[in-house]
């Protein structure tokens, strides 16, 4: 009898550790959920850059990949300029996150903060700035002429 009831309690613990019934995995469960994916710049009108960075930066073939884990959402891109998007990072998303009413994040590891908005299920929108608001030094974004802000409107790969 002792047994049966050990083998109840056990069963009970592990059986908590899988799934909590909610038909949601645990594992990859987070707001992140809808943005997960790539997104890329479809053509040069999706993209809005600082009027002295449209003769240095080309941002037409811009791509982000978006992983989100139940502890962190990691970020992959392609196509820019490590000052305006760091190759790999990750997101800090609220666990109250609402991306169709758009979001604050952070970006790491450059701090940065974005609003992502997902006004359709295959669209995209992130706004930020770089320079004098920023934690990429001002005089660094000066030089290299991609101060102010940006606009982009990426699309879902399917």
């Amino acid at each position: 009898m002792k047994y049966y009831f050990s083998w109840i309690a056990i069963t009970l613990v592990f059986s908590g550790c899988f799934n909590d019934g909610s038909g949601v995995d645990n594992e990859t469960s987070s707001p992140a959920q809808a943005i997960a994916g790539t997104w890329f710049v479809r053509d040069s009108t999706d993209v809005t850059i600082p009027e002295s960075a449209q003769d240095v930066l080309d941002l037409s073939n811009f791509r982000i990949t978006i992983t989100p884990t139940i502890t962190r959402v990691n970020y992959t891109t392609a196509g820019s300029t490590p000052a305006v998007f760091p190759p790999q990072g990750t997101l800090v998303v609220d666990d109250d996150a609402d991306f169709r009413a758009g979001t604050d994040v952070l970006r790491q590891p450059d701090l940065v903060t974005m609003n992502m908005t997902l006004p359709q299920d295959t669209v995209l929108e992130i706004t930020f700035s770089i320079g004098m608001d920023s934690n990429i030094p001002a005089e660094n974004s000066r030089v290299a002429r991609i101060e102010g802000g940006y606009e982009f409107k990426l699309r879902k790969q399917e």
